[in-house]
């Protein structure tokens, strides 16, 4: 697991753009970590979303 730690301010948006991949791809966007070193997730996408799509495996917001 590789990643960078800031204390600056940004836009907020990464986490929200990361969910939208997701939910874009038929993936799934994780929660694998939260604690007083940070937060991490992991996204996780299909080899081939058109097969997940094809069995209706799509996720809804």
């Amino acid at each position: 697991m590789g990643g960078k730690s800031s204390n600056q301010a940004g836009w907020g948006i990464g986490l929200a753009f990361a969910r939208s991949v997701a939910h874009g791809h038929c993936g799934q966007l994780k929660l694998l970590r939260s604690d007083e070193e940070g937060t991490v997730f992991g996204l996780d996408l299909p080899v081939d979303a058109r097969a997940s799509i094809a069995r209706g495996e799509a996720l809804g917001y």
